[in-house]
């Protein structure tokens, strides 16, 4: 058994906050793109030109600025990550994703950590095992258990 264990860096936070609002952007545009052909068509059937002034709302407010809070950052951010050789399993302060060895798509060895990649519809980027924090197990153990599917990459 392997087991990354602790608070990963300040980088490796944002590497997951970015992922995360990408897939918080990419989920909303579905409503705003309907919102969209909606209000165009109510603005062309009933001869309301100034509807099409919506448009530019819909999809600033889809767009996610704001900064998150700690709540929301519980959510996200993993304390701890227990591998064995089925399932691996990512716990934070406020959540527990439980995935499947065999749904691993790849895994990315970015230098500092590990980012684990899965199958659709498993994904998530919750599953990011920082090297410094490893307390049971080797990184030698981790390799030699998913050598197929690292994938080596350094981020700059």
């Amino acid at each position: 058994m392997l087991k990354f264990y602790g608070q990963i860096s300040e980088s490796n936070k944002k590497f997951i906050i970015k992922r995360e609002k990408l897939i918080f952007f990419l989920a909303s545009l579905t409503p705003v793109i309907i919102g969209t052909i909606l209000t165009i068509i109510a603005a062309i059937k009933i001869n309301y030109i100034w509807f099409l002034f919506l448009i530019p709302i819909l999809f600033f407010i889809s767009i996610p600025l704001y900064p998150l809070g700690k709540k929301t950052l519980d959510l996200m951010i993993p304390t701890k990550i227990i591998i064995n050789k089925q399932m691996i399993i990512s716990e934070g302060n406020n959540y527990k994703c439980v995935r499947n060895s065999i749904d691993i798509k790849k895994i990315i060895d970015y230098g500092n950590y590990y980012q684990i990649y899965f199958k659709w519809p498993k994904k998530s980027y919750r599953f990011l095992c920082q090297k410094d924090l490893i307390v049971e197990g080797t990184l030698e153990d981790f390799e030699n258990l998913f050598k197929e599917k690292i994938v080596r990459k350094i981020k700059k």
